[in-house]
């Protein structure tokens, strides 16, 4: 088994807690849970805003790792997606159609207490399966 670290530059670099964001083990592509962080002069920030705000960095986020991998979204498979309030489904809800458009992943969400930064209000992980 050979396994790729998938480390993009435009996001911070997370081994100063023990993981990547991302590891391709031949076809697949598994992507480390993403908050809302975007990088600015290489540390890390939480974007401010609500959910929709929030979701739609995640997803950004997200993306660039993929496409570091050689992956795209369209080929994200599975998705797990933490909410602080589970009330804010419907809007992340409107965010993931928004990125998805038809052939959706499958999913499984959950109401969290809480997350490694404070104000995160979603982390989402996928895997991806490149063709």
């Amino acid at each position: 088994m050979t396994k790729e670290i998938i480390q993009p530059k435009g996001i911070y670099d997370p081994s100063f807690r023990a993981y990547s964001h991302g590891v391709k083990v031949s076809n697949f592509v598994f992507v480390a849970g993403q908050i809302a962080n975007e990088t600015v002069g290489g540390k890390r920030r939480l974007v401010g805003g609500d959910i929709t705000v929030q979701a739609k960095q995640v997803f950004k986020n997200i993306e660039l790792i993929l496409k570091e991998s050689g992956a795209t979204l369209d080929q994200v498979v599975t998705m797990s997606v933490y909410l602080k309030d589970i009330k804010d489904l419907d809007k992340f809800g409107e965010v993931r159609k928004d990125v998805f458009k038809k052939d959706f992943p499958a999913s499984t969400s959950v109401q969290v207490s809480d997350f490694a930064i404070e104000g995160a209000l979603v982390e989402v992980n996928v895997t991806a399966v490149i063709d």
